[in-house]
Order: C-alpha cells, then sequence, then structure tokens
C-alpha cells in the first residue's frame, strides 16, 4: 500500500506555511460555519427573517466585492491583500461577536463578506507564486484538502464548545475565529514569493487578460455553472434552512440537547 508521501506532492517549506495559513483560517470557518443565524436568531433573540436577511447580506457583499478584490490584490500584491483580507475578516469576527442588534450585525458581517472577498483572490495568487509553474495544480487541490480538513476541525471543536449554548459559548466562538484571522498576518510579513515563477499579484507578472478572456472560455463557464447550482444548493442549505430547521423547537438545540415540545 503505497504511503502518504506518494499522495501528497513535495511541496516548498513557504508553501506549507501558506497551507499552514489556510488551515488556521478554515478552522475559524468551520466554528462559526452553520452558526450565525442560529447565534443572531436564538441568542441575539433578532428576528429570523432580518437574521436571515443579515446572513444573505454577508454573501451579496463578499459577491459584489469579488470584482474589485481582485484588481486590488493585482494592485497591492498577494501578500498584502491576503494581510488585508485577514485584518478585516478579524474586525467582521469580532464585530459579530458584540453585535445586539441587528444593524450593528448588518455592519459586522458586511466587514467580514468584504474579508472574505479579498480573502481567495490573495491567498491563490500568493500560493502560485510559492511553488514551480508544474506545481499548481497538484498544490492548490492540496489547498482544498486543508480546507476541508480546517472546516472539519473546527466543526468538532464548535460542537464541544457550544454544548453551554449561552451567549459567552457563541461569542467564544466569534473570538477565536477572529484569533484565527489575526494570528497569521504576522507570519505573512516573512514570507517571500518565488520570482521566477510569479503569477496574479505580484511584481513581474507580464500576462495580460481580462474578464473577457474568461467569458471566451467554455470549459470554465460550465464549471463555474456547475459550482454555482452547487453552493447554491448545498452550502446555502447548510448555513441557513438547515440549522433553523433543526434548532426550533421540537428538534435539537445548537448544543444539540432535545430544544423542547413543539408549541
Amino acid at each position: 500500500m503505497p504511503g502518504m508521501r506518494s499522495v501528497i506532492p513535495e511541496i516548498s517549506r513557504t508553501a506549507q506555511v501558506v497551507l499552514g495559513g489556510e488551515l488556521l483560517s478554515a478552522f475559524g470557518t468551520g466554528l462559526t460555519f452553520p452558526f450565525l443565524i442560529v447565534y443572531l436568531h436564538s441568542v441575539r433573540e433578532i428576528d429570523l427573517a432580518i437574521a436571515g436577511l443579515d446572513l444573505s447580506f454577508l454573501y451579496a457583499v463578499s459577491f459584489a466585492g469579488s470584482v474589485p478584490a481582485g484588481w486590488l490584490v493585482d494592485r497591492l500584491g498577494a501578500r498584502y491583500g491576503w494581510a488585508l483580507a485577514l485584518i478585516l475578516c478579524t474586525f467582521g469576527s469580532l464585530g459579530i461577536a458584540v453585535a445586539s442588534t441587528a444593524g450593528e450585525a448588518l455592519a459586522a458581517v458586511a466587514v467580514l463578506g468584504l474579508g472574505g472577498a479579498l480573502l481567495v483572490p490573495s491567498e491563490y495568487s500568493l500560493l502560485a507564486t510559492v511553488v514551480a509553474a508544474e506545481q499548481r495544480s497538484a498544490v492548490f487541490s492540496l489547498r482544498s484538502t486543508v480546507t476541508n480538513a480546517g472546516i472539519g476541525l473546527g466543526a468538532l471543536t464548535s460542537a464541544a464548545i457550544v454544548a453551554h449554548a449561552d451567549l459567552f459559548h457563541f461569542q467564544l466562538l466569534y473570538f477565536i475565529d477572529a484569533a484565527s484571522y489575526l494570528s497569521f498576518v504576522f507570519v505573512l510579513l516573512f514570507i517571500r514569493s518565488n520570482k521566477k515563477s510569479s503569477g496574479p499579484g505580484e511584481p513581474g507578472n507580464k500576462e495580460h487578460g481580462g474578464y473577457r478572456a474568461v467569458l471566451r472560455d467554455r470549459v470554465f463557464l460550465r464549471v463555474w455553472l456547475i459550482m454555482g447550482l452547487c453552493v447554491t444548493l448545498a452550502y446555502s442549505q447548510y448555513q441557513a434552512a438547515f440549522p433553523v430547521y433543526v434548532t426550533r423547537p421540537g428538534g435539537p438545540g445548537a448544543s444539540g440537547k432535545d430544544s423542547g415540545p413543539l408549541e
């Protein structure tokens, strides 16, 4: 039976550090992934429709911010773009932790959404510059594995924390989430890209493209549409409808215990 070394590609120490940053961020995401609407509605006692609007606004901001985020990464560079994204996500998570009204929550999720819009293009751009060109496909696949592992570890940890389903323990989730973002900002200061393998968002890249080139790529468009359907029909339900459904009266609460009889 082949060992793990035959499955995991050989990558540089710098690429391992970058993936470590992704693991931290994904761990924090896993802590809070299914709980935002439950936290706002059940703990902060915000009307369910308004809590759902806050959740929708988070992703609307992230979606709308994706286009200028790519432009900003090209101007700032991947390292600085990622640092800015982590700082925004830190303040967004802290804002959610202390938000007590719908308006405060709306402002906090807007900041988190902007950070999320900037996070992915920055990280992908930096990751592309710390490995050789022929390793990029493998390292991006490895990044997906690291992301899923981090989210899974975060979800397991959150299950233990919200065993006490009160304000403090829900806030603790978001405080840890904020720390997972902020802790990697300082590491980014010491990461250097490989100039021989410069990619988007780094000086030395002479390739020119644009959205017209992207929209002419029919294979990419098909993949994009498939991924859009998967996210809409799967992730959106997991973060919105499913958490509300299972924590309604008669089902388990956020801690996994019976939430009480149906009213």
